[in-house]
Order: C-alpha cells, then structure tokens, then sequence
C-alpha cells in the first residue's frame, strides 16, 4: 500500500512498518536488497489510513509530511512527537530492551544490489551499490523491546538454523597437526569416551608459509580426502581456517575475485571439509566496494553464499545447512565497538577473536554476549580459556561453564 506525495512515497508493510522512500532520478525503488533482502516479510495487515493535506493518519499516529525531500518528516502519537526524519547510516545496533523506543528508524543505505544467482561466476548481472538513497523504514516497536527484534529480524533476515553437531562439542588448537596428529586428536577422545564434533584446523593446513592461498600442505596432509573420510566416519566434523587474500586488490564483487574465491572455497568443500572458518585477519584482508559496509560482513555473506551453492549444486535444493564462522562485526578481540550493519546478524556462527585468559576477558566476554544477544546475534563464541595465557584451574572451569551456555 502506497502514498505518493511530492517526492516521498510512504509504503505500509503489514501492520507495524513504515517505508519512507525518497524517489532517486524520479524514480521509487521496489526491489530487495542487501539489507532488505524481502520487504514483503513483515507479518499483520497494513493499518487502514487517511491523507488530509500534508498530514497522513494511521491508528493513533500522525506523519507530517514536507513539500520537498524527507527534511522536516515527523511522527506524533496522540499529538506528542515519536520520531523525527535525520540522515541516517545503516547500522545493526539496537537500543537496550529497556530504552526500546516508541518507533525505531532504520536506513536502507547504500542501496545494494544483488545479481539473480548470487555470489557465483554463474550470476546473472552484477552487483551495485547506490550511495546516499534516502529510504527509512519505522519500526513500531511501541516501547516494546521484544516486538522490536521480532520487526527486525522480519525484516532484516534471520539467521539460519546451524547444524546439531555445530552446537556440540569442539577442539580448537592454534597448532600445526599433522594428519596423523589430527587422526589421534579423534581417537583420543574416543578412548576416554568424551564426544567430539568439531575439529578445527588452524591455518596451517596451507601450504603458503602467510597464511594464505588454498594450496593444501602435503606434507602435513598428505591424503586430505582420507584425513575427511576419518572424521566423518568417527562422527566428527571438520573446520579449516581461511584468511582470504583478495585477488590483485580487487573488491569483493569484482568479477575476478568472485570466480577465484568460488572456485577455491568449493574445491575444499568438494574434498569432504564441513565449515569454513573466515577469518577476518590483520595481514591482509578482502576489499569492501563501500566504506559504508565493512569488509567482514561481504566476507561472511560470500563465504555462506558459496558454502550454500555447494549443497545446492545437484538439483537446486539445499540438501545440507550451510555453516560458516567468522568474526562478530564489530567486536575486535574481544573489544565490542557497535555493530555497524543491519546484515550480519544473518551468519551462522559468530566469534570474538584472540582474547586472553584472565578472568576480566570471560566478564568481557559475558558482556559481549548479552549485547550480541540484544543485536539479534543468536550463535555468539568464544575462544573458551582464551587464545593467549594459561587458565589456572578456577578459571579454566569458569570458562568452560560460560561455553557451556554460551
């Protein structure tokens, strides 16, 4: 349902959200997007309205609208102001359940465009980003902290649901094994009958001494396919760590870069490896088109995108869940910032990065939780016992309790 009025089109998307679109060139945009990747997902019917003057009413609101452009644009419930039109980046941080407010603003800008197909050299068309779009959409969240998120994620997308050995039990170790190594890591916990469902392998599976590339390190993993048929017939599923070097400093909707990191990704995939671990690294690190969105947040969407392709590719259903980690956009090192898009919430598993040990890095990690949680973040992780320093026993039953909840 549309009003159009001057250069300002307002759309009812069910019954508790408001699209306020400028038109671009004189045109309206009705397509999805990164951001909005369905608009049409918002639940209830829309409200029934009237439009006298500048003045449209809908239930107990009033939008006032201006003459040219959105300045000016504002919203009163039964005559007292809830919101007021401002320039607004996109962003993936929403207010404390207990701040919720009356109506919640968030910018579908840039604009991003994504081809028929997806992240693959098989796309139809090509990606763009379109800067400086005026288009808001108004949460009625009504002061309502959870109606709030269930707007959101409606919106926005929801994280898929992982796969039941990603929520067991895992063994993580920066340490070069070897496949023999990795083989006995397997069969121990066997022996001591402890359950294991996740082995992740570090960087060093690699053959390029940086980290980087996907030449496979013969002589750690002579037979990777067999090291793969080992795991999985021990009920053990297998994560190999990637720091992605982007081609030639293209970014990531380049052509040149889609094709390589496809084919790359799925050649491990096509081997028996389970889930890639995207790493967002401090060497290198892929390129973002815009520097409204950061590079970690493509990273995440082309590594899922790819992974999903992969299960997809026999008859076009996905006949396995696709699983990824990668880093919380944007926590770094444990440090939360904000998280500054409305679309990494959408990935798999999310980690802190290399944390300490100390008892202050699991408080920080406690909190790091609860703000992802807010943030509509469901698979937050962390490095249990830290990726430096050396737990004492207290602390290391601490940590092991927190990534039990976690």
């Amino acid at each position: 349902m549309h009003i159009i009025y001057g250069d300002i089109r307002v759309s009812f998307l069910g019954e508790s959200v408001v699209r306020i679109e400028r038109a671009r060139a004189g045109e309206f945009f009705d397509g999805d997007t990164f951001f909005i990747p369905d608009r049409n997902s918002a639940s209830g019917d829309p409200p029934a309205y009237s439009l006298e003057g500048n003045v449209l009413c809908f239930g107990e609101y009033e939008m006032f609208l201006p003459e040219e452009g959105l300045k000016g644009l504002r919203v009163e419930k039964n005559g007292k102001p809830v919101y007021r039109y401002r320039p607004l980046k996109n962003s993936g941080e929403l207010p404390s359940p207990f701040k919720t407010p009356e109506v919640f603003a968030l910018s579908d800008s840039p604009r991003i465009l994504l081809p028929e197909g997806g992240y693959s050299a098989n796309r139809r068309g090509d990606y763009r980003v379109i800067s400086r779009v005026e288009d808001i959409y108004l949460l009625f969240a009504e002061g309502d902290g959870k109606r709030l998120r269930k707007l959101y994620v409606e919106l926005t997308g929801r994280c898929e649901l992982v796969r039941k050995a990603t929520l067991g039990s895992w063994n993580s170790k920066y340490y070069p094994y070897t496949q023999r190594e990795a083989m006995d890591v397997i069969a121990e916990y066997e022996q001591r009958g402890i359950p294991l469902d996740n082995l992740v392998i570090d960087t060093d599976w690699r053959k390029n001494e940086n980290g980087m590339g996907y030449r496979v390190n013969k002589e750690l993993f002579p037979d990777l396919p067999a090291f793969f048929d080992y795991a999985h017939s021990h009920g053990v599923e297998v994560m190999f760590n990637d720091h992605p070097e982007p081609v030639h400093g293209a970014n990531v909707f380049a052509s040149r870069e889609i094709s390589y990191r496809e084919k790359n990704l799925k050649s491990l995939l096509q081997m028996g490896l389970d889930t890639w671990w995207y790493d967002r690294n401090w060497i290198t690190h892929l390129v973002s088109p815009t520097k409204s969105v950061q590079w970690e947040t493509f990273g995440l969407y082309l590594f899922h995108d790819i992974t999903e392709h992969f299960y997809a590719a026999r008859d076009g259903h996905i006949h396995r869940r696709p699983v990824i980690m990668g880093n919380v956009v944007d926590i770094s090192n444990g440090v939360y910032k904000a998280i500054s898009d409305s679309a990494s919430h959408r990935y798999s598993i999310q980690w802190t990065g290399d944390i300490d040990s100390t008892s202050c890095a699991l408080a920080q990690e406690i909190a790091s939780l609860v703000r992802c949680a807010d943030n509509c973040i469901p698979y937050m992780n962390s490095d249990c016992g830290g990726h430096t320093g050396n737990p004492d026993k207290g602390q290391f039953l601490r940590w092991m309790q927190y990534g039990k909840i976690a």
